[in-house]
């Protein structure tokens, strides 16, 4: 059995490179990342569930600042943004 825990904070950005406005940004946010597995000592199979961005930390979109309302800004967002569930399956073949 295993158990994998990542936790980190950020105290925000902003995520327009080019300009530095403040259309979109993040703001000061903390996140949560796990995973429980098991398999047997040999290794040659493993199970694991895990989840990703548990505290689901999302960009901002501050239209005041949006110059231009044409919806560019969004399609920069990240699907790693959102808060996702999985399960891995993982065999070895010797």
């Amino acid at each position: 059995m295993y158990f994998n825990v990542k936790g980190y904070f950020s105290d925000g950005f902003v995520t327009d490179a080019s300009g530095f406005s403040q259309i979109v940004k993040m703001n000061e946010h903390e996140d949560l990342n796990l995973t429980l597995g098991f398999g047997p000592q040999d290794d040659t199979w493993r199970v694991a569930v895990f989840g990703r961005n548990l505290l689901e930390a999302r960009v901002e979109y501050n239209p005041q600042f949006d110059t231009i309302p044409d919806g560019i800004a969004s399609t920069q967002l990240s699907r790693s943004d959102f808060r996702t569930y999985g399960v891995k399956f993982r065999y070895n073949f010797q």
